[in-house]
């Protein structure tokens, strides 16, 4: 009964597919418990086995089936199964750090089974040999490495798993976010897991479970120890712990669960089937089920149904076992429930591509929560601010759920109710007022966003993350498109299309590094107050009236090729920026030097993209060096100018500066149209 339960369980099936440590570290430890009782049981035996001086009764087959086991009971010493306990603990360990809780669930498993007083000294040394088996494993799963495991300790055997596994107890210490009906903590829930098991467990295994747990009660055999305290103590330590990973950190306890469903099953057939030599047994199930000899037939058929229940309910879910729920949850609207390993674990891109493909979708955003490269798989999709892709960086601090171009979007369910999880867990709060269009799967909600008027309201964010301001500090309206553009320290963007509304923290210059823009946008600009807050200060301003002859000015300015050939501004660079000018003031001798440089976008450029300064000397050598460029460059426009200032330490003997762009994903630099991959600005 308990095999048909697991090979009828979603949850095992949905991690039997996975690359992953959970099923394969739930394979090891529950191995590992049921040799370690099978060494236990046989040190207990205070005598040797007897054989009998008559046959026993029974058939032919009854009997060599008892001489076998008999047999085989008397030829196995027990320290045989401790030593394959032991082997088998190594592997749990070596498999996955969470198998740590095996070692005390196995110490309290040998106190509290039956007869320790007689038998201590046994288990003790069964237990050290279970350990030192253990040791041995981790060692060679480590090519019996020897070192230290901080610089300058002692040498111990596998120093990486003790590493290891320092950073994880870390790890668990530190928490993660997590998210269950409608809710966000930063340091999970007490109830995380009771819950989890509830819901994503099937209602027929769960009810099996409770019979199991009730017939195990009226028993009150301290010899079932080995099926409830195992799951227990698990439950309890996961419990205990900081992380809600999902239903995969406790799978390890599904197996003495469906044990323990197994007898629940059994309780149920007994109850059900007169069984002559175990009357005894019989009438205290009947007292757990209620039944009198009428009531029998009908009991069968409950059994029956339970486990027809399960076939269907698991197999109706398929292949989406991972996203499987009980019918205590509405599966449609699942999404609000639990998230992460429950539900979306990034399994659906192949399911995406296809829906792209059969509804010729080009422009598809895609907001996605998992490790794989979507292009790998051939999805061609706009990547939004996702876990663990590009959770960071000025694409995620200058995104706003306000600012949605018309089109299609694919929001993973984990990013839609926790954001890139470790931060930004509003980024796509807006999407939760929308009713999804379809599912692809069951981990990507589809949206399509359109508005009534081809109008759009443009934004210009300098310094506050933008996903933190409401749409009403942004200025847009629910019937047309807002477009927010976003810069950070040290940098600014100026939006040349005309009106926009500009956003920065109160008391800060709107660009204080480049005095004479930040003068003329003032003189330009309306100032429109606060936000509701009052931490923020508002601006009307048009930009592209306000600075056409300032910028203008910029390109009288000296620039040449690194070998002195002069250049005349704007240089237009191959990833969409044009470099149209720069400023660099020093205050003093051995003061820093203030750089500030002004791009023009020529088209939309595609993130990720740097700026790189360099000063160098007479002989070219770069004496000092910076770069960055803390500008969200997915939302700019043709003609918008991005404002990018420097600091620079140490200037004594520079000569020039060496202007470029590169991607800073591989260090690849971008080339001019002159096929230059740098510039030289004259320093005097």
């Amino acid at each position: 009964a308990a095999l048909f339960l697991c090979a009828f369980d979603p949850n095992i099936l949905a991690h039997g597919h996975i690359v992953g440590t959970d099923l394969g570290v739930t394979l090891f430890m529950l191995s590992a418990m049921w040799l370690w009782t099978l060494a236990v049981k046989r040190a207990s035996v205070n005598e040797p086995v007897q054989y009998p001086a008559q046959p026993a009764a029974g058939t032919r087959r009854e009997r060599n089936a008892q001489e076998s086991k008999d047999a085989a009971s008397h030829k196995q010493p027990e320290w045989i199964y401790a030593l394959i306990a032991g082997l088998l603990t190594g592997a749990a360990l070596a498999t996955k750090y969470t198998a740590v809780w095996l070692i005390p669930i196995m110490i309290a498993f040998g106190l509290i089974y039956p007869g320790l007083k007689l038998h201590w000294p046994a288990r003790v040394k069964m237990l050290v040999m279970l350990g030192l088996a253990a040791f041995v494993v981790i060692w060679a799963t480590f090519a019996f490495s020897i070192g230290p495991i901080d610089p300058g300790g002692l040498p111990m055997p596998a120093p990486e798993y003790w590493a290891s596994l320092g950073k994880v107890a870390n790890r668990v210490e530190s928490s993660t976010p997590a998210f269950m009906l409608g809710q966000i903590s930063p340091v999970g829930f007490t109830l995380y897991y009771p819950f989890v098991f509830l819901v994503k467990t099937p209602l027929p295994t769960l009810i099996l479970l409770a019979l199991g747990v009730i017939s195990l009660m009226i028993r009150r055999k301290r010899e079932d120890v080995v099926v409830w305290l195992p799951p227990l103590l698990f439950i309890l330590a996961a419990v205990s712990s900081n992380l809600n990973l999902g239903y995969r950190l406790i799978l390890p306890a599904l197996p003495f669960a469906l044990l323990i469903a197994g007898q629940g099953v059994s309780a149920v057939l007994m109850g059900a089937i007169k069984l002559q030599s175990r009357k005894d047994t019989e009438e205290t199930i009947k007292k757990i089920l209620w039944l009198r000899p009428a009531g029998r037939l009908r009991t069968v058929s409950a059994a029956g149904l339970l486990l027809m229940w399960l076939v269907f309910d698991t197999l109706s879910i398929g292949p989406n076992h991972l996203a499987y729920f009980n019918q205590l949850i509405n599966r449609e609207h699942d999404y609000e429930t639990l998230v992460d390993s429950n539900l979306d674990w990034g399994q659906d891109l192949v399911a995406l591509r296809e829906w792209q493909q059969n509804n010729h979708m080009d422009d598809l955003r895609v907001a996605y929560y998992g490790t794989a490269r979507p292009e790998a798989y051939g999805l061609k999709a706009q990547l939004l601010p996702s876990f663990t892709l590009n959770d960071f960086g000025p694409e995620v601090d200058g995104f706003s759920g306000y600012a949605l171009k018309p089109g299609w979007y694919a929001i993973s369910a984990t990013s839609l109710q926790l954001g890139t999880l470790y931060s930004r867990w509003k980024l796509y709060e807006t999407f939760k007022t929308r009713a999804p269009e379809t599912r692809i799967g069951r981990s990507f909600l589809m949206y399509n966003v359109t508005y009534p008027s081809n109008e759009i309201d443009r934004a210009v964010v300098l310094g506050p993350i933008a996903s933190d301001l409401d749409q009403q500090t942004l200025g847009g309206r629910d019937d047309r498109q807002l477009s927010v553009k976003w810069a950070g320290n040290d940098a600014a963007v100026l939006d040349m299309q005309g009106p926009a509304r500009y956003i920065t923290r109160g008391g800060e210059p709107l660009v204080g590094f480049a005095p004479v823009i930040h003068d003329a946008l003032l003189a330009h600009g309306a100032k429109l107050g606060s936000d509701a807050s009052g931490q923020l200060r508002l601006w009307e301003i048009d930009a592209r009236s306000a600075l056409s002859a300032t910028l203008k000015t910029l390109e009288i300015q000296p620039i040449s090729t690194a070998a002195g050939t002069a250049l005349g501004l704007p240089i237009r660079f191959e990833g969409g920026l044009s470099l149209i000018g720069y400023d660099a003031q020093q205050v003093g001798p051995d003061q820093p030097i203030e750089l500030v440089t002004y791009w023009r976008a020529d088209q939309t450029p595609q993130p990720p993209s740097s700026i790189f300064a360099h000063a160098v000397d007479r002989d070219g050598r770069i004496i000092a060096q910076r770069d960055g460029l803390n500008v969200r460059l997915s939302s700019l426009e043709p003609g918008d100018v991005i404002i990018q200032h420097f600091t620079l330490e140490h200037p004594v003997g520079i000569k020039a500066f060496e202007i470029g762009l590169y991607d800073p994903s591989n260090g690849q630099r971008q080339l001019t149209d002159q096929k230059m991959d740098r510039v030289e600005l004259t320093w005097k």
